[in-house]
């Protein structure tokens, strides 16, 4: 078993190893795992890896989505600007799971990143 640092050297390196042009078919499942990670780091790795190599037709996608559905209703801000990055792949993909969701919690949202300072 890989521990969260480890897991998150490996998918970094195969991001590496797609952005220099060879294709990837492998530890997809691990990226998408780090999405639903506890701490920022890991998390943080598995959106950016998630977003370059799932495409729409992608057998996990299920998962990113509710995943992505799970932070967008968490109370914690960084984990929910996170899960908005994935905006951008579900207006591509047109998946309207998320872009539904996203709107139904869109006030919620923006109240919670406020800084009441300001």
């Amino acid at each position: 078993s890989l521990t969260p640092y480890e897991k998150k050297k490996h998918v970094s390196k195969m991001l590496h190893i797609y952005m220099l042009g060879s294709d990837v078919d492998f530890g997809h499942m691990e990226a998408v795992s780090l999405i639903s990670a506890p701490k920022f780091p890991e998390k943080q790795v598995g959106y950016i890896v998630t977003l370059s190599l799932l495409n729409e037709n992608h057998d996990f996608l299920r998962l990113v989505i509710n995943t992505v559905r799970n932070d967008i209703i968490n109370r914690n801000e960084t984990f929910q600007c996170l899960a908005l990055t994935m905006e951008n792949m579900t207006r591509m993909f047109m998946i309207t799971d998320v872009q539904d969701i996203i709107k139904r919690h869109q006030t919620q949202i923006i109240t919670s990143l406020k800084d009441p300072d300001i």
